[in-house]
């Protein structure tokens, strides 16, 4: 998935944001990065490097929950988690054109793709309606 995020966003310049978030198998625990957070060091791996240090994952929640330039709110992080059953995950992607290498890397991790539709937005916290949450 990183690849494909990285030629998604460096090669194509189509990545406009993104939310990754994970509830934690045995505590129910949320982990959330969103694009903003996760770039700032400047590269979209770092957005989900996080899942390999449970203290580096905690560290990018906890900044991740808090308003920040470009943020998702903790309220869409909360309310995506909530439907998220124990030990499940959900990468949410706001591009510019569909990336098939995107549909390909969901496959091989043994994702799905949940839904895909055009919407006018250039972030992810403009999508509140659009969301069902």
């Amino acid at each position: 998935m990183v690849g494909a995020l990285e030629r998604i966003d460096v090669q194509a310049g189509a990545l406009l944001d993104a939310l990754f978030v994970l509830r934690d198998p045995k505590t129910g625990e949320l982990d959330a990065v969103d694009r903003a957070t996760g770039t700032a060091g400047g590269s979209i791996a770092a957005m989900l490097d996080f899942r390999l240090d449970p203290r580096r994952r905690r560290r990018v929640t906890e900044r991740t929950r808090l308003p920040h330039p470009g943020g998702v709110p903790v309220r869409m992080i909360d309310a995506i988690g909530a439907a998220l059953p124990l030990g499940e995950a959900v990468l949410g992607l706001l591009v510019t054109r569909w990336p098939s290498e995107l549909e390909e890397a969901v496959e091989r991790c043994g994702g799905r793709l949940v839904a895909a539709e055009w919407v006018e937005a250039t972030a992810l916290a403009e999508l509140r309606r659009e969301l069902p949450l």
